[in-house]
């Protein structure tokens, strides 16, 4: 058979590549994110895909990035994404298209994470007053993720990261030092 031209990997493929990254970086995993983004470049790399294809690929995942900074509530102005969306434009090689994605990974990553922790660490406090103002009282998770709103094993996991230790472990806490005290 006579020399054919690369076929191009299928887009839906791809698609399939940019939805780890995307969950990585929703979470504020800057690593898996990255490591991730590694991986689909040296998929378009491999396949020697079609610069322009790559390109349109690239304002793609970008866009896709600019919706998760949006609804993380980042205080992005718009002019930084029309600036991000220009340099895209102007990207000449694969390289210069990493390059941009792989420092938007890294800023966004880190912002999400800074976002979340505080917001994590609010909620953490709502329970902590909750537990100290009703210790007493026959209280449980249940009765506390009912008044801040969110789900019991959610606050479970939080209470968990944040202090090291479960919702019984500072209830009971908390009443062995009122005993001590009386």
């Amino acid at each position: 058979s006579e020399d054919r031209e690369p076929v191009m990997m299928p887009y839906g493929m791809y698609l399939d590549c940019f939805k780890p990254i995307l969950k990585s970086l929703h979470i504020g995993d800057k690593e898996a994110a990255r490591k991730k983004l590694h991986f689909l470049f040296r998929l378009f790399e491999e396949n020697r895909d079609n610069h322009e294809a790559v390109k349109t690929m690239c304002i793609d995942l970008l866009s896709q990035m600019m919706r998760i900074a949006l609804s993380a509530r980042l205080e992005w102005d718009h002019g930084k994404r029309e600036r991000l969306y220009s340099a895209m434009m102007q990207c000449e090689t694969l390289d210069d298209c990493f390059s941009l994605l792989n420092a938007l990974v890294g800023e966004l990553s880190e912002a999400i994470y800074k976002s979340t922790r505080s917001r994590h660490q609010k909620i953490v406090r709502q329970v902590l007053d909750l537990i100290e103002n009703h210790f007493m009282e026959d209280i449980s998770l249940t009765w506390v993720s009912e008044r801040v709103h969110l789900n019991s094993s959610y606050i479970s996991r939080l209470l968990k990261n944040e202090t090291g230790e479960t919702f019984t472990d500072l209830l009971t806490k908390r009443r062995m030092e009122r005993a001590k005290e009386l």
